[in-house]
Formats: C-alpha cells, sequence, structure tokens
C-alpha cells in the first residue's frame, strides 16, 4: 500500500508542477501580448506625433511664404508712384449704315411631282 501511496504522492506532485508550468506560461504569453499591445500603440502615437509635427511644419512654411509675399506687396505699394500720360482711345468711326432696310423676296413654293399610277401585277399561274 505504500507503494501506491508514495506513486499517488508523485503523480500529484506532476500534476501540481504541470499545473503551476501551465499557469505561468499563460501568465507570460498575457503580458507579453500586453506589452506587444503597448508597444503597438506607442509606435502608433510616436506616427502620430510626427504626422502632427509634419502637419506643423508644413503649415509654418506656408505662413512664413505667405508673410515674405505680403512684405513684398506692401512694399511695392508703399514705393513712389509715378505719374504718365495716359494715351486716350482713339474715336471709333462709325459704321455706314443701310440706307433701307434688306426685303426678303419670298421663294416660290416647291412643286409636287405627280406619282405614277398604279400598274397591277400579274398573278402567277397556279
Amino acid at each position: 500500500m505504500e507503494n501506491i501511496s508514495f506513486i499517488s504522492r508523485v503523480k500529484f506532485r506532476k500534476v501540481r508542477w504541470l499545473t503551476a508550468y501551465i499557469v505561468a506560461v499563460a501568465f507570460l504569453l498575457m503580458h507579453s501580448n500586453a506589452y506587444a499591445g503597448q508597444n503597438n500603440q506607442s509606435e502608433y502615437e510616436k506616427l502620430l506625433r510626427q504626422m502632427s509635427q509634419s502637419k506643423k511644419q508644413i503649415s509654418d512654411e506656408i505662413t512664413q511664404y505667405k508673410n515674405e509675399l505680403d512684405r513684398q506687396f506692401a512694399q511695392f505699394l508703399a514705393e513712389n508712384w509715378q505719374s504718365f500720360k495716359l494715351d486716350r482711345p482713339k474715336k471709333m468711326l462709325n459704321r455706314p449704315k443701310p440706307v433701307a432696310p434688306p426685303v426678303a423676296k419670298p421663294e416660290p413654293p416647291p412643286v409636287a411631282k405627280p406619282e405614277p399610277p398604279p400598274v397591277a401585277k400579274p398573278e402567277p399561274p397556279p
């Protein structure tokens, strides 16, 4: 009987170690997936940050370009204006108009051609 109890104790120990091993592996897998998710999330957040920084940088460049153009235009307007004589447009010649409005002559109505009388076709013999 001692033999049976010894075997059952060994089996119980093996089952306990196997259960502990399975729980530990499951725990590690859960945490590794959570860590991978956090890592992916952080990479996504890095990408979002990088995209927002690029967008802000491009927006700043456009604003600087627009401000430079506005400054140049304001400088152009502030310069001394030169007066000059305008050329008067030449007076257009009056086009000659007809003495009387043209009269349209009516066209004669078309003459209908008479249709030839119908010709009877002979019937084929039976």
